[in-house]
């Protein structure tokens, strides 16, 4: 059965929930609204605009007078430059050509997106280099 246009744009407003559910291994399989989202994540267009959300934010961290343009939280500039390495392969697997888990798109979504986490200035003091490479692994299963 296929969705249908409220089933799609119900899925879009309880996106954020839904993201933070999948993020937390919640199976896509369980539920319609989930597995339509979990659809949704592993686009190849979506999985580009994070990557590109990724290497924006690295350019910006590098750019001491630069103010973020993506974003409303200023970046937490000394931990991104940090974990660099890590989050530009993180970037690069979003884009590689194959599969990838729901999982793993659904908590890059939620690193970009949260402005009380481990890239953002003011948030309590987190391990990002953890967090990207959790997400990573949740890419491949």
């Amino acid at each position: 059965m296929s969705a249908t246009l409220r089933d799609r744009l119900a899925t879009r407003l309880r996106a954020r929930s839904l993201d933070r559910a999948l993020a937390a291994g919640a199976a896509p399989e369980d539920d319609a609204a989930l597995a339509l989202r979990a659809q949704m994540l592993v686009r190849a267009c979506v999985r580009e605009e994070l990557a590109v959300a990724l290497r924006s934010l690295l350019r910006d961290a590098r750019t001491p007078n630069r103010a973020p343009i993506h974003t409303r939280a200023p970046l937490a500039r000394a931990q991104v430059v940090e974990a660099e390495p890590e989050l530009a392969r993180l970037a690069s697997r979003l884009q590689a050509v194959g599969p990838v888990e729901p999982r793993g798109v659904a908590q890059v979504r939620i690193l970009l997106t949260d402005g009380t986490g481990p890239l953002y200035a003011g948030a309590p003091r987190q391990d990002l280099r953890a967090a990207v490479l959790g997400a990573l692994a949740a890419l491949v299963g």
